[in-house]
């Protein structure tokens, strides 16, 4: 089960949120304030956190950018907050949050948000394997085209081809 890092100060949101979670097979770490957070976050693995920006002891931007600069962890982290201007949701990003949700927010949605860009939806294709086909796909044509438009030796268009078929066929990691 995915173990998510919740760190809000509000104990209404987080106990939303954690209930929620937990109901959807999450197991759920949970810290009040920046400190506390930003020490699980780095001492510990998650699979993902959910962030808020205005927290006591450490504000939510700099406890984001902890773990991945100075700790080297990638953790996806995605930012549920009331600041809600262009330059909050900017500041944010800029400070490597993979997302941002602003309160009030939809429990549903937090939940979608945490499969589609945080942790992933298992048996979806990445970006690498969606650039992986449409360049094979690319490659086939021009093999096939060199094949048939000129007086390209087949022997040789045959190794290209085979080339492409096993560059095609090789494990992809996302």
């Amino acid at each position: 089960m995915p173990t998510i890092l919740l760190i809000e100060d509000h104990h209404d949101i987080s106990e939303m949120v954690g209930s929620y979670l937990e109901s959807c097979d999450y197991v759920v770490d949970y810290a009040a304030d920046g400190v506390t957070g930003l020490h699980l976050a780095v001492s510990q693995d998650f699979d993902a956190i959910i962030l808020d920006l205005i927290l006591p002891g450490m504000d939510g931007l700099e406890v984001c950018r902890w773990p991945r600069q100075d700790a080297g962890k990638d953790t996806p982290l995605l930012m549920l907050t009331a600041r809600d201007t262009l330059e909050d949701k900017v500041a944010g990003l800029d400070a490597d949050a993979d997302d941002y949700l602003v309160k009030p927010f939809e429990i549903e949605e937090l939940e979608a948000r945490m499969q589609a860009r945080v942790i992933g939806i298992p048996d979806q294709p990445s970006m690498l394997r969606i650039i992986q086909a449409f360049f094979s796909w690319i490659c086939m044509r021009w093999v096939s085209r060199s094949a048939v438009g000129s007086s390209a030796d087949l022997s040789t268009t045959g190794n290209i081809s085979r080339a492409v078929r096993t560059m095609v066929s090789w494990p992809m990691t996302s």
